[in-house]
This record gives structure tokens, C-alpha cells and sequence, in this order.
């Protein structure tokens, strides 16, 4: 694929949406955890998760965060901008903003 294409493809907001599904589908499978149980974490009913595995509704930023938080990702990961689930808490962020 040209860099260009890449590019152009990540331009698409459908892009997005389908790497969230994909990401979802796979880390749920792998994780064996159901519809009801990924629901009452994050706060909605199983039928809201199997749209979003469906790719027919996508979740708000809230409901992103906890999506990432439950299965210890970032949110860069469950949208597909990286492919490195690596979670980082950066706990010293006050600290870092004083020095700029």
C-alpha cells in the first residue's frame, strides 16, 4: 500500500469505526468475555455492545474510555492509531505541564 493510500484511508472516518469493531470482536473472543458482562462495566445493556461489535453504532468517548480501561489498552489501541495496546497513566502530568 502507498503511503498516500494509508493516508487516505485514515481520512475516512469509517476507518475508525471499523478498526474499533475489529479491535472489540478480537479482544473480547480472545478475553471470552460476553455481550453482558463488557455492558455492566461500561455502563449499557448487551444490545448496545453487540451494535458495536456489529460496527451499526459506535460508543461515545465516555463509554471509549471505559471500553480501554476494562481491557487495559489505550484508547490510540481500540481505534486502531497504534497497534501497540500498551496503556500509560501518566501520573506526574502536573509535574510535566509546570515545566513547559
Amino acid at each position: 500500500m502507498k503511503k498516500s493510500e494509508s493516508f487516505s484511508k485514515k481520512s475516512d472516518p469509517n476507518y475508525w469505526a471499523n478498526q474499533f469493531t475489529i479491535r472489540l470482536r478480537n479482544m473480547m473472543d480472545e478475553g471470552g468475555i460476553g455481550n453482558t458482562e463488557l455492558g455492566a462495566y461500561v455502563g449499557v445493556g448487551k444490545s448496545a455492545v453487540t451494535a458495536w461489535k456489529k460496527g451499526t453504532s459506535q460508543p461515545n468517548i465516555d463509554r471509549l474510555e471505559k471500553i480501554a480501561e476494562f481491557f487495559h489498552v489505550s484508547l490510540d489501541y481500540l481505534i486502531g492509531r497504534t497497534d501497540d495496546p500498551t496503556f500509560v497513566l501518566y501520573a506526574n502530568y502536573d509535574e510535566r505541564d509546570k515545566k513547559k
